[in-house]
């Protein structure tokens, strides 16, 4: 996990959930979810869209953890200035599905047999989220997610579904 945290900044945020102990204190064992966003294409032309994933351990499904950290991410990334956000799902994945569409993501195609996984050969099904109406003159560049940090610390989302800083990554 923490090759893809790494590769994800400067420019895009990777948010993880963590489970509390009774106590409200982090119990540094327990990742039950992340989610982050990542370049949709490396040309110009696209930098005010951007690809977004989300993993949920088990213990973590039907707890609305998955709507915290994807609340948080998409107003982190309008908050930078991005328009579009994209997904991605390989399927059969019901469950990512859902929660993609129960975020407001539409349909946008099908790519058939596109990438090979578990002994066979996927279809992946791509979703879109506009962030913000879209303008007929040049949109103002989009901010790193570096600069969005109040330092340079590993951003968490917490039970609220708020931005935290968080600097040791024992996990």
């Amino acid at each position: 996990m923490e090759s893809r945290i790494e590769s994800a900044s400067p420019k895009f945020p990777f948010l993880i959930y963590k489970d509390e102990d009774e106590d409200g204190n982090d119990n540094k064992n327990k990742i039950l979810g992340y989610a982050y966003a990542s370049p949709h294409n490396p040309r110009a032309a696209y930098d005010w869209s951007a690809n977004v994933s989300i993993y949920l351990d088990q213990a973590a499904k039907g707890r609305g953890i998955g709507r915290k950290l994807y609340k948080c991410l998409f107003q982190v990334m309008r908050d930078l200035g991005y328009y579009n956000l994209y997904a991605g799902i390989t399927m059969p994945n019901a469950a990512s599905e859902g929660i993609h569409k129960a975020m407001g993501f539409e349909h946008v195609a099908i790519y058939k047999k596109v990438g090979f996984k578990n002994g066979a050969w996927r279809d992946v099904l791509w979703l879109t989220l506009p962030l913000r109406p879209h303008q007929d003159t040049e949109p103002t560049p989009v901010k790193l997610f570096q600069d969005y940090l109040i330092s340079d610390q590993k951003v968490f989302a917490t039970t609220d579904g708020y931005l935290f800083q968080y600097t040791d990554m024992q996990t």
